[in-house]
C-alpha cells in the first residue's frame, strides 16, 4: 500500500514555514508537494481534491515565478519591480494559508485510505499513455509552445508517480533539467509582458525569446530516449 503521510507532512510543514516567513524555498517545496501530492490522487484514481491543490499551487506558483525569474534576471530596474510584484503575490499566498478551503484540503487528504500498489501500477500505464501522445502532439508541432508545456507536465507526472512506487526515474533527469531551462524563460517572457516598462527591456526581450527557442529545441533532442523509457511502462 501507498501511504500518502510523507508528502502530506512535508505539504503541512511548508505551509507552517511560509506562515512564519516567505522564504523562496518554502514557497518553492510547497508547490513540489501540490504536485507530488496531485500525483497521489490520480495513482489512487481519486478526483475529489485536485482542484484544491491546483488552487494552493496557482497561489504558491505566482510566488514562486517571481523568485525564479529574480534568480535568472540581473538587471536593477527590472528586478526592483519583480520584487514589489512578489510582495502583492505573497500577500495573496499569506491570506491562501489561513483559509478555511486550505484547512479543508488538508484534512481530506488525511482521511484518504491508502493507494494499492496493483491500482497505482494500472494508473501509472494510462498516465505514461497521456504522456506519449503528449509528446506525439509536440513532434507534430514542434514550435507549439503550449504543447511544451502540456509534454513538460505529463512527464512530470509520471515522474512523480514513479517516485511513490520507489521506482527509479533516472531516464527522466536530462529533458527535466533542460525544458526546466526553456520553462525559466518562458517565466521570465511571461512577466516582461506585463512590466510597465517593457519597452526599455525590448533587446533583453528579444534574448530572451531566443534562449527560450533554443533550450525549447535541446529538451526536444533529449525526448526520444525518454519516450522509449515511456514506452516501456504501458
Amino acid at each position: 500500500m501507498i501511504e500518502v503521510n510523507r508528502w502530506l507532512g512535508e505539504l503541512e510543514g511548508r505551509l507552517e514555514a511560509l506562515r512564519e516567513s516567505g522564504v523562496p524555498e518554502d514557497v518553492h517545496q510547497l508547490r513540489v508537494a501540490t504536485r507530488r501530492l496531485a500525483a497521489w490522487l490520480r495513482l489512487g484514481g481519486h478526483h475529489v481534491l485536485r482542484d484544491d491543490l491546483r488552487w494552493l499551487r496557482r497561489v504558491a506558483g505566482a510566488v514562486r515565478d517571481i523568485d525564479v525569474v529574480i534568480e535568472v534576471e540581473g538587471d536593477p530596474t527590472w528586478s526592483r519591480w519583480l520584487r514589489s510584484e512578489r510582495r502583492v503575490r505573497h500577500q495573496a499566498l499569506r491570506i491562501a494559508l489561513d483559509a478555511e478551503r486550505t484547512a479543508g484540503l488538508v484534512l481530506a487528504l488525511r482521511s484518504l485510505p491508502a493507494v494499492s500498489r496493483e491500482t497505482a501500477r494500472a494508473r501509472l500505464r494510462r498516465l505514461a499513455s497521456r504522456a506519449l501522445e503528449a509528446g506525439e502532439a509536440l513532434e507534430a508541432q514542434p514550435e507549439d509552445a503550449e504543447r511544451f508545456h502540456v509534454l513538460r507536465r505529463k512527464v512530470r507526472v509520471v515522474r512523480y508517480s514513479l517516485e511513490w512506487l520507489e521506482e527509479k526515474t533516472g531516464a527522466f533527469r536530462e529533458f527535466q533539467e533542460v525544458s526546466g531551462l526553456a520553462a525559466d524563460r518562458a517565466l521570465s517572457l511571461r512577466l516582461l509582458a506585463i512590466y510597465p516598462q517593457v519597452e526599455e527591456l525590448a533587446a533583453r526581450k528579444s534574448q530572451l525569446e531566443t534562449e527560450y527557442a533554443e533550450r525549447r529545441r535541446a529538451a526536444l533532442d533529449t525526448w526520444p530516449a525518454l519516450r522509449e523509457r515511456i514506452r516501456d511502462m504501458r
